[in-house]
């Protein structure tokens, strides 16, 4: 399962730059190398970071660069023209925590998307979305790093989210700076999994290899036909048992049936709601030492609903969900019942969806990661 998620980030990047390339005339876009350098805080969001670790200090900062080669979109298609003309790519990040010892020197590689929100001739306000899989952790170990409770694999989850200003101080050379927040788990693959959260200021630098006139934007609030959207989705996830006496020794699955209906509210952004319904073998479970004991399958039923807003580029789509289980036999409580996902999807033709999704609970605490293929009616 540690590669899978590099293996989807992949491919979903092949798709992206293929189907792109497929529709330009010529046989290159306007490719850029880009440099980043970050220097922040890492956010007090477990007892590792907060200080009970061996040094008995906090992790209060980190140091990273990214290396990154992108593809500036021409304007060749309408919802690139619609969208400021945004840019995708793959990157390298490397990183330095101030407790290395005990937590490694992560790496990352991952996919980037991202474009300009405002747009001038100088410079532009910009935002952008990252994943990928992150690798060179020193986990958790019972015996040589048991203070670790913030990271149980060597390879974890990477998603990134910037905001920055960018202006163009030559025809190929753009510098920018900003803010960004970064987030490090393994969505419950392995335990302990309390995760890192950083957050930073940022600068970079920019080198196009050729310079471009383009197009200008299509007004955003020109008509945009509703076609509402319905979507059959089944996703598959697998966890490893909390509690068990040897840590990571077994292991639980989800699968998942996912009805959607969406609108649109502009060319880039569709509102909806979703119905879940399936099997959470983690739900009621008896745990003694190693041994495992699923409970009934119909006291791992559940259903569940909830909101979703969709991000869509061409055929790339950024989907957050706000949901809670309406039939669950663990817990009466709402706030247990609280679920959230957020999920990279990829729409490879009129009818097909490949996806994945992190499922979290109550906001904080990674529940699975959800593969998901699903059909377009």
């Amino acid at each position: 399962m540690r590669y899978i998620f590099a293996i989807v980030i992949f491919i979903v990047s092949l798709c992206t730059f293929t189907n792109s390339a497929a529709n330009y005339k010529e046989k290159s876009t306007n490719i850029f190398f880009n440099t980043n350098i970050s220097a922040g805080e890492v956010l007090m969001t477990n007892d590792f970071v907060k200080g009970i670790n061996r040094r008995g200090i906090p992790v209060n900062d980190y140091a990273a660069i990214d290396l990154r080669v992108g593809w500036q979109t021409l304007g060749k298609m309408e919802w690139q023209r619609r969208l400021n003309l945004p840019y995708f790519g793959i990157g390298l990040y490397m990183s330095k925590f101030y407790n290395n010892d005990e937590i490694g020197y992560p790496n990352a590689i991952y996919f980037m998307f991202g474009g300009p929100f405002i747009k001038r001739d100088r410079y532009a306000f910009n935002y952008e979305f990252s994943g990928g899989i992150s690798y060179n952790w020193k986990p958790y170990n019972k015996d040589t790093n048991q203070f670790n409770v913030a990271i149980g694999s060597e390879n974890n989850c990477y998603i990134d989210l910037r905001l920055s200003y960018s202006r163009n101080i030559s025809k190929t050379i753009t510098l920018s700076g900003g803010i960004r927040f970064t987030h490090f788990s393994n969505g419950a693959i392995a335990y302990p999994n309390k995760g890192i959260n950083t957050f930073s200021p940022f600068i970079g630098i920019k080198h196009r290899l050729t310079n471009r006139s383009t197009p200008k934007r299509i007004d955003s609030k020109e008509y945009v036909k509703d076609k509402p959207e319905f979507n059959i989705l089944f996703s598959y996830g697998r966890k490893s048992v909390k509690e068990t006496k040897t840590v990571n020794s077994r292991y639980v699955s989800l699968y998942n049936l996912s009805v959607e209906y969406f609108r649109a509210a502009n060319y880039s952004f569709k509102y909806g709601v979703i119905a879940d319904m399936g099997i959470d073998e983690n739900k009621n479970l008896i745990v003694k030492g190693d041994n495992v004991y699923k409970s009934a399958v119909k006291k791992q039923l559940f259903l569940g609903t909830s909101a979703a807003g969709q991000f869509r580029a061409g055929n790339m789509a950024v989907q957050l969900e706000f949901g809670a289980e309406l039939i669950s036999p663990e817990s009466k409580k709402l706030f247990k019942r609280l679920y959230q996902k957020l999920g990279l999807r990829y729409y490879i033709n009129d009818k097909a969806i490949v996806g994945v999704r992190i499922k979290a609970k109550q906001f904080s605490v990674a529940n699975y990661i959800e593969w998901s293929i699903g059909y377009k009616i």
